[in-house]
């Protein structure tokens, strides 16, 4: 065999040893299934170990329960170890993944259990929807009635759906953005002795836009009471109106319909307080709560309020100055997304 032959023969076995023992030689870990790996070196007390066969290996695995089985691990090596800080690292990791574990520790005891209970876990952002119920209740500015007949404002009822996104701060304080369709009615009566009477129905739909911010207090585990205050701008898209009249000593009705839209004051801004009960269930919240929101103008436009003299004469009804008042009572749900795990400060 020639020097040159016996030279590439020498060289290509090297390279074959080299990348044959090369994991080895660098301590590089096989991290196709590291937990049963790991969970055999901290049984042995090979803590560093265990360690070593963790740590390179948390980007690969996926699944979150072998991934919170991993930091679980590596915290109980750590505090074994009486290293505190990267204990607390993989704690707080462990807890972002699962955070009714601090609720209910599966099997946790001694000082480890203890240095669970120094975090405390609470939600971040979440998401929710909700629905209710509204009552009206109409606040007279001025009367433009053509009659001096006995009249009233009645309460009419009406419904909301909604949808929403909060922010809760390390401090008590909940920040919620939210957008809700709603109905509602304004009723307005007339009525003699001698038969005669009118009724005004007016049908609303709007969209409203608010932001609040509220507060809470804790008074059992899982329930908890809020309060605050919220700001809104409502955009009413639909205004029916129906008038039905019944003169006395006739037996027939006169009803008159109008679209009211085009004589409205269709941006709303409106303001009021807010309070409710929340019971927190497994990572979601139900909540029920009653709030008020006071309406700032009239809803309708005093420019427009003889616009429609057909309506007008036919039905010798004139619109008042009035602003809305809504009492609401809501049921909702609201999914936590994230939460904010942080080291008590004792």
């Amino acid at each position: 065999m020639s020097q040159n032959k016996k030279y590439l023969l020498f060289i290509w076995m090297i390279s074959i040893a080299f990348f044959c023992f090369m994991p080895r030689a660098f301590g590089q870990t096989n991290c196709s299934d590291p937990l049963p790996t790991a969970n055999k070196h901290y049984a042995e007390g090979r803590l560093q170990a265990c360690i070593q066969q963790l740590e390179p290996c948390l980007s690969s695995i996926s699944d979150k329960e072998s991934l919170f089985e991993a930091y679980r691990l590596l915290a109980l090596c750590y505090h074994v170890l009486k290293l505190d800080s990267p204990c607390d690292v993989y704690i707080k990791k462990m807890l972002e993944l699962r955070p009714r574990y601090l609720a209910n520790p599966n099997n946790e005891m001694g000082s480890f259990a203890k240095a669970l209970r120094a975090f405390h876990v609470s939600p971040k952002f979440a998401l929710g929807f909700g629905s209710g119920t509204t009552i009206n209740t109409i606040k007279l500015e001025k009367s433009y009635a053509a009659t001096t007949l006995p009249q009233s404002y009645l309460p009419s009822s009406g419904y909301q759906l909604n949808a929403f996104g909060s922010y809760q701060f390390s401090i008590p304080l909940i920040i919620r953005g939210e957008v809700s369709f709603g109905y509602n009615a304004l009723r307005h009566h007339f009525e003699t002795d001698d038969g005669f009477y009118q009724h005004y129905a007016e049908r609303l739909q709007y969209m409203n836009y608010a932001l609040s911010a509220s507060t809470f207090f804790p008074l059992t585990k899982n329930l908890s009471i809020h309060g605050g205050l919220r700001i809104g701008l409502s955009h009413i898209h639909a205004a029916k109106v129906t008038v039905l009249t019944h003169y006395a000593n006739n037996e027939e009705l006169t009803i008159y319909s109008q679209n009211a839209l085009p004589y409205r004051i269709q941006l709303q801004p409106n303001f009021g307080p807010m309070l409710g009960l929340d019971y927190s269930i497994n990572h979601g919240t139900l909540s029920v709560g009653i709030s008020y929101l006071n309406y700032f103008k009239t809803t309708v436009d005093p420019q427009g309020r003889y616009k429609d003299l057909d309506f007008n004469i036919t039905t010798g009804y004139v619109n008042d100055a009035i602003r809305m008042r809504l009492w609401g009572i809501n049921l909702s749900y609201q999914k936590t997304l994230n939460f904010r795990v942080k080291k008590k400060p004792y």
